[in-house]
């Protein structure tokens, strides 16, 4: 069952509610990625696999303006693919991954 984003749904039966499955690396889904993830520590991620983040702190409470400018900057340098499947064949990506796991990132 498909939902809004880039998982793949599943609901088992008899079972309350539904959980869903990512597949990065065999069912490429950049193209249809609507997410942003705001971390803990105040930044804004467009990826979660590449390293580039927003810190959006300073603006969070003080300029709304500046914080939407910056929102829609992550939204518009969204990557057209995160290349996980080069990265696993030790092949050169042309972005950094990562250094946080995704338990810091959350989601």
């Amino acid at each position: 069952m498909k939902g809004n984003g880039p998982s793949e749904n599943y609901r088992i039966k008899g079972a309350k509610g539904t959980f869903g499955l990512i597949h990065p690396v065999s069912s490429h889904f950049c193209a249809s990625c609507n997410r942003l993830r705001l971390t803990a520590d105040g930044y804004i991620k467009a990826c979660l696999y590449w390293d580039e983040e927003l810190n959006i702190r300073p603006y969070i409470q003080n300029n709304p303006e500046e914080l939407m400018k910056i929102v829609q900057q992550s939204i518009d340098n969204k990557p057209e693919s995160h290349e996980m499947a080069l990265k696993l064949q030790d092949e050169d990506t042309s972005h950094k991954p990562t250094w946080r796991r995704m338990s810091q990132i959350g989601g």
